[in-house]
């Protein structure tokens, strides 16, 4: 099994948590519930020849930003013993806030996958998932083997027209700094699956993202 790693960034009320939700296949509620505290998931997912785990960040706009863009890595080198179910035996445990003052840290040394959400039908949320693009691209570009893959989202397109000029500005940003953009609704689930699979599979062909070595002359694991 293949641990991978998914943040979730965006403003208020742009449906994060329930793009979450709408991939956990839990259920969505209409009543808007403001996510005070980072929160992580779990969802393991099956294809033919390969099974993941996937780590599913859901952020806070409550909590810096910046501490979810952090890219720091550890060298991680096993014996080939242990790469048969080697997910969580190689990391340190999650550790979840229940209060602002608890320590929090994801599983995943370093993350792999952004997901901007931003309501359609609110352009200053689409204003604040550019700024953290394009600060994203000031300090990925340095590490190209290393640089995340990023996807802009436009949630609750069930709400909106064809003729969103919204959606025209997300779409023109998008194909000016070729960034992929996915339309989404986490209400009726259109788009959601197929986002969540392409992100996987994009991820996974970046072996520099999630891949650890295998070393026969190791006797245990162990962290440089």
């Amino acid at each position: 099994m293949i641990l991978l790693q998914v943040t979730v960034l965006g403003y208020l009320n742009t449906g994060k948590t329930s793009l979450v939700n709408s991939i956990m296949n839990n259920e969505v509620f209409n009543i808007y519930m403001h996510t005070e505290m980072p929160m992580i998931y779990y969802k393991v997912h099956r294809e033919r020849n390969r099974n993941f785990c996937v780590e599913i960040e859901d952020t806070s706009v409550d909590v810096n930003v910046n501490i979810f863009m952090d890219m720091l890595r550890k060298e991680i080198k096993t014996n080939k013993n242990h790469m048969a179910n080697p997910v969580f035996s190689l990391f340190e445990k999650p550790t979840i806030p229940f209060s602002h003052d608890d320590q929090y840290n994801s599983v995943c040394y370093g993350r792999m996958a952004y997901l901007l959400v931003f309501d359609l039908t609110n352009p200053s949320t689409f204003e604040y998932v550019k700024m953290i693009y394009l600060n994203m691209s000031n300090v990925y570009n340095r590490l190209y083997t290393l640089k995340p893959f990023i996807s802009l989202v436009g949630n609750k397109y069930d709400l909106i027209n064809q003729n969103s000029e919204l959606l025209k500005q997300a779409e023109d940003f998008s194909n000016e700094h070729m960034v992929q953009l996915w339309l989404t609704s986490a209400y009726t689930g259109k788009n959601v699956k197929k986002l969540f699979v392409h992100v996987i599979n994009m991820v996974y062909n970046n072996t520099n993202l999630w891949k650890y070595d295998a070393d026969d002359s190791i006797s245990e694991s162990s962290e440089d």
